[in-house]
């Protein structure tokens, strides 16, 4: 049977990684103050600041899927990788297929592992998981329905954890840098936050 994630458990688990954001990450915090003063906000685009984190994630350097930031923390890149992807800078079919699949899958076995009312869905070339009961059918309807606090906690997790998934609407995308061991890593972080989370 499906279970609601406490709303204080939430709030509890998104102050906690804030202040380990903001701990881990006082040179970014430094070159976004210095960005501020000629950025709105600290970015050069408003949809950066979708990632609801207390303040920007400055990156040093970036080679295949693995990010290093500003502090010298690295990532696995599941969300800046999309531009190749879109323009077709991907591996074979067959490759591409048999990894986005393991990556549906593992997050779907997560969600049905903690019975939560969630789902997956793969389009085309990305793989998003939503935290709503039903699938909406345009932007729109996701507007309406996303949890905004519970995405924002899921992608505060994630990050302080050494994985970057796009804040907003969880979408992944897989390039040939992209191996089974970043997949897992990836799918086990999940697992592990929504553990933290329904405990």
């Amino acid at each position: 049977m499906a279970r609601p994630v406490p709303e204080t458990a939430i709030t509890a688990m998104l102050a906690r990684e804030d202040a380990l954001f903001t701990q881990r990450n006082p040179v970014s915090k430094q070159l976004s103050g210095n960005a501020a003063k000629n950025w709105l906000k600290g970015v050069p685009m408003h949809w950066m600041v979708d990632w609801g984190m207390p303040f920007p994630l400055f990156a040093a350097k970036a080679q295949g899927v693995d990010v290093t930031d500003a502090d010298g923390h690295t990532y696995i890149d599941f969300c800046l990788g999309d531009t190749g992807a879109m323009f077709g800078h991907s591996p074979a079919p067959i490759v591409e297929t048999l990894r986005r699949r393991r990556l549906q899958k593992g997050i779907a076995d997560v969600i049905i592992k903690h019975s939560l009312p969630w789902h997956v869905v793969r389009a085309g070339a990305r793989v998003e998981f939503m935290c709503t009961p039903t699938r909406p059918k345009n932007g729109g309807e996701a507007a309406q329905v996303i949890h905004r606090p519970i995405d924002m906690a899921l992608h505060h997790h994630f990050l302080n954890r050494g994985v970057i998934v796009t804040p907003f609407h969880n979408m992944m995308l897989i390039c040939p840098a992209t191996t089974a061991a970043h997949v897992d890593q990836l799918v086990t972080t999940l697992d592990r936050c929504i553990a933290e989370l329904t405990s």
